[in-house]
């Protein structure tokens, strides 16, 4: 579900490639409050990267059923690798 969110709030800048992919950190509180957003490798690309920070500041959870908060990692694709 946040994966999603995430995608749909991600507005790419034009023209960028399909490949690119940044390694992102972030805070996922108990409450669902996503915050410490950094970038640990970027795309190569800042205006990419930059856009996915933006996406990630416009992303809101619901509190997490486990209650906990914890760091976690993702790498963010422009494009998923789904094969269906």
């Amino acid at each position: 579900m946040f994966k999603a969110r995430l995608k749909d709030n991600h507005v790419p800048p034009p023209g960028v490639s399909d490949r690119l992919e940044a390694r992102i950190e972030f805070f996922m509180a108990s409450d669902g409050t996503i915050s410490r957003v950094r970038v640990i490798r970027s795309s190569g690309n800042k205006e990419f990267d930059q856009s996915v920070l933006e996406a990630f500041a416009h992303t809101h959870m619901p509190s997490r059923p486990d209650k906990r908060s914890d760091m976690k990692e993702m790498t963010f694709k422009m494009h998923d690798e789904d094969s269906g």
